[in-house]
């Protein structure tokens, strides 16, 4: 007959042994390298999803950088329309110019877009007046005595300050189309018989301001939506895959936790893991996209432009590289944890009976 107190030391069970973290790190690497062609296709879906979530981020930081730029491209085109509106397209036209003052860059640009869309001359009436245009207009610019400025021109364009006080009448009287634009606002333009007159430079109506405002919303909206849909792509891309690492390791944790493998130390490999892909993922993904949105507008606006808007942009564009591998790291812990909860919660018996 056994004693009572042989029974209970018989039925002791001694305390478990807690492995130290550095082991779990040293399975997870050992399993990444055993199933490296899967975690190359975790890591490529995490650096899908923060390149795309980082390219709209430094897209909309690099905006603020050559907004200058693009208020200014908008108002060229504005001016040139108010002018076409009037007297037609460019192409084929001569434009006369009265520049009473320097050029500000919208003027410049102004007759720079009027010459790529195809102006056949220009005409001023003194050797200073061309000296103040665009260097890539002067070879085709005609000088001329003022009587002869406006003849066979399509308009007569005053830039570079307000109207001079002469017979506007008389001066366009041999021109082709009888049209007087000025490229400076004006408090009250001034009216003539049978001229046309153009103030090119104009404020926004309420209209255009309110149709810009809700252009604005719509973009950021779409924006949002966007970045949204990235970072639920991101998530459930991830979730997938651990979800099939877990289940294709069901005899790995079966034997793991039959050699005394607490499944807190399971839940911790799985999390390991996931949070080291989200890492080299987050940061793949946000240089490439920092990249892809850097190249993109450097060949929209100019990579000189891009150059100097970079310095403008540089604390938007750390914060978002930051936002972005914090998100990599953070959304890859986030879609692990149930395939990590469903991996330590496994009975050993059933895992080794599992034939995935």
């Amino acid at each position: 007959m056994t004693s009572p107190t042989t029974t209970s030391s018989q039925t002791h069970i001694p305390r478990q042994v807690r492995l130290p973290l550095r082991i779990a790190f040293e399975v997870v690497m050992q399993g990444i390298r055993i199933r490296f062609g899967r975690s190359v296709v975790t890591v490529t879906g995490v650096v899908c999803g923060i390149a795309f979530l980082m390219s709209i981020l430094t897209g909309q930081a690099l905006k603020k950088g050559v907004a200058a730029e693009d208020a200014l491209r908008w108002e060229t085109n504005r001016m040139v329309n108010f002018l076409t509106a009037e007297s037609g397209p460019a192409e084929g036209r001569i434009f006369a110019i009265m520049p009473v003052g320097e050029l500000n860059e919208a003027e410049t640009r102004v007759l720079l877009k009027l010459d790529k869309d195809g102006a056949e001359g220009w005409r001023v009436d003194s050797v200073a007046a061309r000296d103040r245009l665009p260097a890539e207009i002067q070879e085709g610019v005609d000088i001329v005595d003022r009587s002869q400025l406006t003849q066979e021109s399509s308009a007569l364009l005053v830039m570079g300050g307000d109207l001079p006080n002469i017979d506007w009448q008389q001066q366009l009287e041999s021109a082709r189309q009888k049209i007087l634009a000025w490229t400076q606002p004006i408090e009250n333009p001034p009216t003539f018989e049978g001229v046309t007159t153009v103030g090119m430079a104009r404020a926004p109506s309420e209209e255009l301001l309110e149709e810009q405002e809700r252009e604005a919303r719509k973009e950021q909206f779409r924006s949002s939506w966007i970045v949204i849909i990235s970072l639920l792509v991101t998530v459930m891309g991830i979730t997938n895959a651990m979800l099939m690492s877990v289940t294709e390791r069901f005899r790995e944790i079966g034997t793991m936790k039959c050699l005394g493998a607490l499944s807190s130390f399971v839940r911790t490999m799985f999390l390991i893991e996931s949070g080291l892909m989200g890492a080299i993922g987050g940061l793949i993904g946000a240089v490439s996209g920092a990249l892809f949105s850097i190249l993109l507008y450097g060949f929209t606006y100019g990579f000189s432009l891009m150059a100097a808007s970079l310095s403008v942009a540089a604390l938007g564009l750390i914060g978002a590289g930051f936002l972005s591998l914090l998100a990599g790291f953070g959304l890859s812990i986030l879609a692990a944890l149930y395939p990590a909860q469903v991996a330590s919660s496994m009975v050993p018996a059933t895992a080794l009976r599992s034939n995935v």
